[in-house]
């Protein structure tokens, strides 16, 4: 009986070594939105984003079924459901479409959730909303947004709503202590399929600012 239950607490090791390799590994090459921090407050810090394009669907509520409705709109897109003028190679994690018809585009981080949509950065490469193939499912709607400044909050394992709106009022109620103004209503970022190691996930809370974007000129760099 020994034996047995050092075999499955074995077999138990291997597997959770495995998922934990899995998970970091699937996210390792994908390339996240870009940002700088600016400065460190109690509780959160501030970043500066470049401008972006975006891929975005409805999202009405924070459920599970709206998130997985979203979700898959935006996945279907970026997997080749576009009417793009040539295939390109294909990056890891994407699916390659019909070549000629459809053009597959890399998996980015975060998916940034609020305000009823959801939405997927687009990677660096493409520079304007021109570049982008037309999605076929008109509920996908490509837009540009403008560089910003945030104020974050991260968080690990999974957001779930109650953890969300909890730490959306602690973020909230730190910006009125330092006299810092919301240009928006907090949204959540999240950078890990659902799949990952809970401990390992990477969760952001944002919240826009009205504070004045700093000079172009600084240097920009991906969260770690």
């Amino acid at each position: 009986m020994r034996k047995l239950v050092s075999y499955g607490l074995v077999g138990l090791g291997v597997l959770a070594i495995g998922w934990t390799v899995g998970s970091v590994a699937i996210v390792a090459g994908i390339e996240e939105a870009r940002y700088t921090v600016t400065a460190q407050r109690d509780g959160y810090e501030i970043r500066r984003y470049e401008p972006q394009l975006v891929a975005e669907a409805a999202m009405p509520t924070q459920s599970s079924a709206d998130r997985g409705a979203a979700f898959r709109l935006i996945a279907g897109y970026i997997f080749g459901g576009n009417e793009g003028k040539a295939s390109i190679a294909m990056t890891a994690p994407v699916v390659m479409g019909a070549p000629g018809k459809s053009e597959p585009i890399a998996m980015t981080a975060p998916v940034i959730m609020g305000a009823g949509t959801m939405r997927f950065v687009m990677p660096s490469k493409y520079k304007s909303l021109a570049d982008l193939p037309k999605p076929n499912d008109a509920r996908v709607v490509l837009k540009e947004v403008p560089g910003k400044t945030v104020a974050a909050v991260r968080f690990s394992w999974y957001p779930t709503e109650v953890k969300v709106a909890a730490l959306s009022d602690t973020l909230l109620a730190a910006l009125a202590r330092d006299g810092q103004k919301a240009a928006s209503k907090p949204y959540l970022a999240s950078y890990d399929p659902p799949f990952s190691v809970p401990f390992l996930k990477r969760n952001d809370i944002l919240v826009d600012l009205e504070t004045p974007v700093p000079s172009a000129d600084q240097p920009a760099r991906s969260p770690s």
